[in-house]
């Protein structure tokens, strides 16, 4: 084995020119370059050990004794130096850290010796604790289904009550010891997982896409929308719902909203005043406005309300605080209302009313 050490000390000249490139220290491996020398360092004490005792076996047992204990060392410089790698042994300890249940085992295994004796009549799963130090996994089994421990809780675990100045295990671990029993227990816990929320639009954009086979007939396909051009905001169309329900989702939402369609508190799509009939009053003119024309008037829905003058953020509310929207979107909530939604992450657990109404409470509808 010394030999073996001292005089493959050069194959470290490589690793030397690798640390010094990395900027890395090498003054270990540089030191032991010249001690470990062949030619006046301990290999050359190493050799000259091995000659001395092979001159004296010589002397006493002849050839056969000196090839029969060269073998025997020879054996030994080539077994050192090809079984086992520690460079390698290393390399998987930093890639493969041993887990936190591991680690734990090795206390349980460590402190054996005095804790299987210290338990008494005590029992985890119906075994006696001292007997379950011979099973460190059987061990750590029953103690994590016991009351002692609430998985994914160290706080709420009473485990760590037995430990405090006043518990009868106090200074059994120390303090690197119990944060592994800690990790322990916290590592028991499902893994959490912050829910995704989604956005009142995006909630609306799924409820469309959930619904596009239908969006012509809830629309009703008869009837005429009006609404900023798909790619072109500014410009205001007049089409057919069935047109419209070929549209891409936030297209189709824009027309929805748009104060063209607008049907409450009396007026019409157009904001003309309508009778009790549901039908516009004539002006003195004698003529209605064009819901194009009085769409044009105003600011499509591209983005939602921010600072309007109602104070209010943006929420669209009327003066008791109940949602007010346009006569359009309440009519394709309304449709929407009773439709399984199953299966749709975005509309878990909301009906499409209320999917509507956070939607035009974003000040997404003017």
């Amino acid at each position: 084995m010394t030999m073996m050490l001292e005089w493959e000390i050069l194959g470290s000249v490589p690793t030397v020119k690798l640390m010094d490139h990395f900027k890395i220290d090498s003054r270990f491996y540089k030191m032991h370059i010249g001690i470990d020398n062949a030619s006046h360092g301990h290999g050359a004490l190493a050799r000259d050990a091995v000659k001395l005792y092979l001159d004296q076996l010589y002397s006493t047992g002849g050839e056969e004794a000196v090839q029969r204990q060269w073998e025997r060392i020879w054996n030994g410089y080539v077994a050192f130096q090809t079984v086992g790698n520690l460079g390698e042994d290393l390399r998987s300890l930093v890639l493969n850290p041993p887990t936190v249940h591991q680690r734990l085992v090795r206390v349980i295994e460590a402190k054996a010796p005095r804790g299987s004796f210290n338990h008494a009549k005590k029992m985890l799963g119906g075994t006696y604790i001292n007997n379950l130090f011979d099973n460190p996994e059987a061990f750590l089994k029953h103690l994590s289904a016991s009351e002692l421990v609430v998985k994914g809780s160290p706080k709420r675990s009473t485990f760590f009550q037995l430990l405090s100045w006043d518990g009868p295990m106090y200074k059994v671990f120390n303090d690197e010891e119990i944060d592994l029993w800690r990790d322990w227990i916290e590592s028991l816990g499902e893994p959490h997982v912050e829910p995704f929320t989604f956005s009142p639009l995006e909630s609306m954009v799924a409820l469309v896409e959930a619904q596009r086979t239908q969006l012509d007939t809830l629309l009703l396909q008869d009837r005429s929308i009006t609404g900023p051009q798909p790619g072109n905001q500014k410009h205001i169309v007049e089409r057919s719902a069935a047109w419209w329900a070929l549209q891409p989702a936030d297209s189709l939402l824009a027309a929805l909203a748009a104060p063209a369609n607008r049907a409450v508190d009396g007026l019409g799509a157009d904001g003309v005043p309508e009778d009790g009939n549901g039908q516009a009053a004539e002006k003195k003119t004698g003529t209605r406005t064009k819901p194009a024309e009085a769409a044009a008037r105003t600011r499509s829905v591209a983005t939602p309300e921010s600072g309007s003058g109602s104070g209010n953020g943006g929420d669209s509310s009327n003066g008791n605080g109940s949602v007010s929207a346009t006569g359009l979107v309440h009519e394709f909530a309304a449709a929407l209302d009773g439709i399984a939604l199953a299966g749709e992450p975005a509309l878990s657990g909301k009906t499409p009313q209320r999917i509507v109404e956070e939607w035009v409470r974003a000040g997404w509808v003017r």
